[in-house]
């Protein structure tokens, strides 16, 4: 194991590292301060972003930033996703823990806990936003009518690939692109970020010094065009062909071999 070799107390360029270790570069500095806000305010934010860019982790951290009784989250993330389903999930959510309901009791029954909410607030966060149907994009405008429309029921954060703003733009759910009261974009990294990036990994696992050479991560970064993401699987793999070959830091070499295995494995 590359954590045993390279003296490591924890794995990097993991999923499950902790919010208060994750790597915050502007954009998701600005990011995570808008959804914040969007939670405090009851407003509905778009979070966009390419695959692998951190638009969960950005969500996740707010999460965390914000846990308290005061708020209540109801992360979904399903493909295919009905209006029936986003109901009964939120509901759960809410500690309704009855059999899915059709439809029209769901839609009903979510109207009037959120009236229940005692001060507290819903937070709704859908993920892969970009796979929403017709059906289902419609209905979001349905749901933030609430009270003739005079009051916003919950924070509503929505997480897409960028073309998820330009389904809103067609004529048939312009009304929806109307409500949007934030939107915000995470990037992929630049240079310099990614080499803070990778820094900020190799101090979260606990190894002292510096594991990987400039030239490496000029290779890196061109290969991965900073995308978080890609950047993790080949430091991974990276260290793990490093401590197999007993190296001392991870070099330019390494990383080009990397990248020939993953050519030849696509091939």
């Amino acid at each position: 194991m590359f954590e045993d070799f390279y003296a490591m107390d924890k794995t990097p360029f993991c999923r499950n590292i902790p919010c208060s270790e994750i790597y915050r570069n502007e954009s998701v500095k600005e990011a995570i301060g808008r959804l914040r806000y969007a939670c405090m305010h009851k407003q509905f934010v778009v979070l966009s972003g390419e695959s692998g860019t951190g638009k969960t982790t950005v969500m996740r951290c707010v999460k965390e930033e914000l846990f308290s009784p005061d708020y209540v989250f109801a992360y979904i993330a399903e493909q295919h996703l009905e209006p029936r389903m986003l109901y009964n999930q939120i509901l759960n959510r809410l500690g309704y823990n009855r059999t899915m309901m059709q439809f029209a009791n769901a839609r009903l029954t979510l109207q009037r806990e959120i009236g229940c909410l005692q001060g507290r607030k819903l937070v709704v966060m859908i993920d892969e936003g970009h796979e929403l149907s017709y059906d289902m994009i419609g209905e979001i405008r349905f749901m933030l009518n609430y009270k003739m429309d005079s009051e916003s029921p919950f924070a509503l954060i929505i997480s897409a690939k960028p073309e998820f703003m330009a389904k809103l733009s067609n004529e048939d759910f312009r009304s929806t692109l109307n409500r949007v009261d934030i939107e915000c974009q995470v990037e992929n990294y630049k240079r310099l970020e990614t080499r803070e990036y990778i820094e900020r990994q190799v101090a979260y696992s606990g190894h002292k010094g510096t594991l990987f050479t400039e030239l490496a991560i000029d290779r890196i970064y061109k290969a991965s065009h900073g995308n978080p993401a890609m950047i993790n699987r080949l430091c991974i793999q990276a260290l793990r062909l490093a401590a197999q070959d007993e190296e001392d830091c991870v070099n330019e070499g390494t990383i080009d071999s990397v990248l020939n295995l993953e050519v030849t494995t696509t091939h």
